[in-house]
């Protein structure tokens, strides 16, 4: 039976934010929810339209600051208020980046046990894009871990292994639950839609070759190294066919751009298809590029994974722990080797590695994450 009631987490992004870490959390929370659990959240305001505060039977949502140092400033105060309100909330929960210092600080100061889920740690790998600035981004990242949590919630072991290289946590408090992927993602319940068409997603052709990049257009995915390899991929594959699919980011309108510039002959490009939509293109499609520079856990990569479609991707971070099935790795950032790579796969020239099945479910986390929080 659990010892624990009432949790308290801090959040950078929740729900209605799309595309982002509440994903996470909210996979986590809806399933904490039937368990009897109250749960409260303390997230960021990002859009001004949003509510405040918000009660759904036991889940309490609490909205306050943008920024994100404004948010940093502002849950931790308004946790204070809560936490005074509420005596019994007996764990709190943050995320990074901004719901680490609150939490820390606030477990603390209330003599509560603190967790927090580490999603991502950049290290030195932010100085191959910010420049001048990457110092900035580093010292912010290091004054993340100077005060210690309780417990340090891992998505993957690469996560684990850079917590502990790079910040000196204790192996003691460093716990590995991976992220699940959704049971939409079932295949059996995808392939009755698999011949479905839409001239939004682009139509597939017996006579293409549908090659599909999906995801952020962030630096870390390092889409720049799939782009530069389009014009030679469409050389040795004249009837390839390139889409795709942008998860909104700063970057990705001038990405949009340079792709449109380069000149592929056959091209379609859209920005966040609702899901059932994506699967579908995804089985459509021939084959999903993953090209990232390094991944915490990789969701696209779990997630084409769960579809067992080909997947050419980087021998990079986690990405070897979350893919399965039929997947080619290319080093990060070899434009050559990885156009060599995808004309194989077309070709049927190259020896994929069959990744063994892995199978990563909401539940199961869920599970994992209820004895952390129990342990005493």
């Amino acid at each position: 039976m659990s010892n624990v009631g009432h949790i308290l987490y801090i959040v950078d992004f929740y729900a209605p934010h799309k595309w982002g870490v509440e994903t996470v959390f909210s996979n986590i929370i809806k399933r904490l929810l039937k368990k009897w659990y109250t749960i409260t959240v303390i997230t960021s305001r990002y859009d001004s339209a949003l509510p405040i505060k918000e009660i759904e039977g036991s889940l309490t949502i609490h909205r306050t600051g943008s920024g994100r140092i404004t948010f940093m400033r502002k849950a931790y105060h308004l946790g204070k208020q809560i936490l005074w309100e509420n005596p019994s909330i007996d764990i709190i929960h943050g995320s990074s980046y901004s719901g680490v210092r609150p939490t820390v600080l606030l477990a603390h100061k209330f003599k509560k046990r603190s967790v927090v889920t580490v999603h991502e740690v950049f290290g030195k790998l932010r100085n191959r894009w910010k420049g001048g600035t990457w110092f900035l981004y580093r010292f912010f990242e290091r004054s993340l871990f100077w005060k210690k949590a309780d417990v340090y919630h891992c998505v993957s072991y690469y996560t684990y292994n850079a917590l502990r290289l790079l910040y000196w946590i204790d192996d003691e408090k460093l716990y590995v639950i991976h992220n699940g992927v959704d049971q939409s993602w079932s295949q059996t319940k995808l392939l009755a839609n698999k011949n479905r068409k839409s001239e939004e997603q682009g139509v597939t052709h017996a006579e293409e070759y549908n090659i599909l990049y999906y995801g952020h257009a962030g630096y870390s995915k390092w889409v720049d190294f799939f782009i530069n390899g389009l014009l030679a991929i469409q050389e040795r594959i004249p009837h390839a066919h390139f889409t795709f699919n942008f998860i909104a980011s700063k970057r990705t309108s001038s990405i949009i751009k340079r792709i449109k510039k380069i000149g592929v002959s056959s091209l379609t490009i859209s920005q966040e298809l609702p899901i059932n939509d994506l699967q579908r293109l995804i089985l459509r499609s021939d084959l999903i590029v993953v090209p990232s520079l390094v991944e915490w856990f990789g969701s696209v990569v779990s997630e084409v994974s769960t579809l067992w479609k080909p997947l050419v991707t980087t021998f990079a971070g986690a990405i070897p722990e979350a893919s399965r099935g039929q997947v080619t790795y290319v080093p990060p950032s070899d434009t050559p080797w990885l156009v060599q790579a995808v004309v194989d796969t077309y070709t049927r020239k190259n020896s994929t590695k069959k990744e063994p099945m892995k199978k990563y479910s909401w539940d199961t986390s869920v599970e994992e994450l209820e004895k952390v929080y129990n342990q005493k």
